[in-house]
């Protein structure tokens, strides 16, 4: 089960009587029926009806203060529940080891540079947080009716994708799985990779081809632009706030340290000979180290913030949370603002275009940028029956960027 404790009350504290209750209410809401239930109120419910059997369906249940499981949910906890297509309800069951994968271990033998994690697939909860891990792409199964297999593939260079076979003998469908750390903001100008389907039996080469040489590259391009995006957007809010205040300047401080260091590292990478001759870029480059010292910073206070927080949530820590949380804004808020203002969000934008592209070598990239900056065109040939040069003249020297 998903560690979402903090949302949603745990169905290990729930009765056998409660997933009754649910059912009812669910059954009532279908037949437009009035139905109360002593213990629990319905708040939403989500999915439709069709030839007598339910899609997709799922509801949240608040407890009443009569309720045992009043206590369970500190009188702030809903309980998310799915349902099969009868109506019945799916209780979540305590995650146990990860099951058997054969999926797993077949891309762990033929991607070595990649880990593969298989994945849970009881109906109910299990299933849903499956199909949330899909980016960009619709997923096969429903919250009822589990794939053959799933495993989550991370890549070398941070790429998460998802695999799912729907059958033993079914094609493999490969699709991208939802970045961590972009935050709540809208992407929709993110182009997101496709998928790509591989035979079940097909050879490590084409396996290793649909992957690494299509996939890989895709989602590292979309994953550029999304934390490009998502950075441009926290910088914007940070200026936003201006210079004195710091109420909601934590999140966005967070966004900064799940995308910063990644665009930081990929733009030193990507960065060619040229982009320092460029008059736009070339002044931008030489404040990266600025940069990477703040955003160093904001890591430290971080890690301080944390080890000197108290645990628990109780009403007698709570004080003590508060002024720690200010001294932490408070510490933050000028890197926070050097990073807003600075060239990050510009200089991920320029190299976007060479991101998922083979990275050019830094030696060879110098070389050719000399030669183009000193390099004299040929000589053309005289017109017929135009006398000949008597000394050559040099071509007019191609003007340095």
């Amino acid at each position: 089960m998903p560690d979402d404790t903090d949302l949603y009350i745990d169905h290990a504290d729930l009765r056998s009587e409660d997933f009754t209750a649910f059912e009812k209410l669910l059954a009532a809401h279908r037949d437009r029926i009035p139905w109360t239930d002593p213990d629990w109120e319905s708040v939403m419910f989500a999915g439709h009806v069709s030839d007598g059997k339910w899609h997709e369906p799922n509801a949240l249940f608040t407890p009443s203060r009569r309720s045992s499981a009043w206590a369970a949910s500190a009188g702030a906890k809903s309980a998310l529940v799915y349902f099969d297509e009868d109506g019945r309800a799916l209780p979540d069951r305590p995650r146990g080891p990860a099951p058997d994968s054969p999926l797993a271990t077949h891309l762990t033998d033929r991607l070595p540079t990649w880990s593969a994690e298989p994945c849970h697939l009881a109906p109910g909860r299990d299933l849903a947080d499956l199909q949330d891990q899909t980016w960009g792409w619709r997923a096969p199964w429903t919250t009822t009716v589990a794939p053959h297999d799933a495993a989550l593939l991370t890549g070398p260079g941070g790429e998460r994708l998802l695999a799912v076979q729907m059958g033993e003998d079914s094609p493999l469908t490969v699709g991208a799985a939802v970045p961590e750390g972009l935050g709540g903001y809208n992407l929709g100008s993110v182009r997101r990779p496709g998928t790509v389907s591989v035979p079940s039996g097909a050879t490590p080469t084409a396996l290793s081809a649909a992957i690494n040489d299509t996939l890989a590259p895709q989602y590292r391009r979309a994953l550029w632009e999304a934390r490009t995006v998502v950075l441009g957007f926290a910088a914007e809010d940070i200026r936003d706030l201006g210079a004195t205040r710091t109420r909601g300047l934590w999140s966005h401080v967070e966004v900064l340290l799940a995308n910063g260091p990644h665009l930081l590292a990929g733009i030193r990478a990507a960065t060619v000979a040229d982009d320092h001759l460029d008059p736009a870029v070339g002044p931008q480059l030489p404040t990266l180290q600025t940069t990477a010292d703040a955003l160093t910073r904001l890591q430290e206070i971080r890690t301080t913030w944390e080890e000197a927080t108290p645990p628990g949530t109780g009403a007698e820590s709570a004080p003590e949370r508060r002024r720690l949380e200010e001294l932490r804004d408070h510490q933050a808020r000028p890197y926070a603002l050097q990073l807003a203002n600075g060239p990050l969000p510009d200089l991920a934008a320029h190299v976007t275009a060479r991101i998922g592209a083979p990275v050019p070598d830094p030696d060879a990239t110098a070389r050719a940028a000399r030669a183009r900056s000193t390099r004299s065109p040929a000589p053309t040939s005289p017109p017929a029956g135009a006398a000949p040069a008597t000394t050559p003249q040099p071509g007019p020297r191609r003007p340095t960027r």
